[in-house]
């Protein structure tokens, strides 16, 4: 009998304490630092960009996975930290942005923009003048998931919560190369 309640006792602190803890849904700024703010009509904080002091850091504070890309056509060296913008002030909608650290050749780089959540936040292009949506292709990625490719260097998808943006720069390649490219960087990231 004292087993029984012994292990109840147990479990019941093991799920207090995850109901208690920290809200995985919002974005965690222990370790971030404010880089920008602007206020809303009401004076409030309505926006607040952040940068976190290494990569490892960015990625902890975030209240989604992301699996960065690693393999790149050009000599990868590191990602910058990552800049965090907070659109609301609340925490919860975010714009996150990763940069290649920049390369002794110029015009060539990889950047890596989360939207989170996907329902709320989007970053994708919008229509213009007569347009009445966004002029795309569909290209199929890893695990069957479907992204928007414009021009002919970025690609939206979706995994989970988070739409994702793969951006790649190389002024040394052709459309079809870059193209080919975009798609390998983004199929990293599954």
């Amino acid at each position: 009998m004292k087993k029984i309640i012994l292990v109840l006792l147990t479990l019941s602190l093991f799920l207090m304490s995850g109901c208690l803890g920290s809200n995985s849904k919002e974005l965690n700024i222990t370790d971030l630092k404010i880089i920008q703010e602007a206020k809303n009509e009401d004076g409030q904080i309505g926006f607040v960009q952040y940068e976190a002091p290494t990569l490892k850091d960015g990625l902890k504070s975030l209240p989604f996975k992301v699996k960065l890309p690693k393999d790149f056509p050009f000599e990868f060296v590191e990602y910058l930290p990552p800049v965090i913008s907070d659109l609301e002030g609340d925490r919860k909608k975010l714009h996150v942005k990763f940069n290649t650290a920049p390369l002794a050749r110029e015009g060539v780089g990889v950047t890596i923009e989360a939207y989170y959540p996907k329902d709320e936040v989007n970053g994708e292009p919008t229509p213009f003048l007569f347009l009445s949506k966004p002029r795309y292709t569909e290209v199929e990625l890893k695990n069957g998931v479907v992204g928007r490719f414009y021009n002919s260097d970025n690609v939206f998808f979706e995994i989970d919560d988070v739409t994702f943006s793969v951006f790649y720069l190389d002024i040394h390649k052709n459309y079809d190369q870059v193209y080919e490219d975009v798609i390998d960087i983004a199929n990293q990231m599954f």
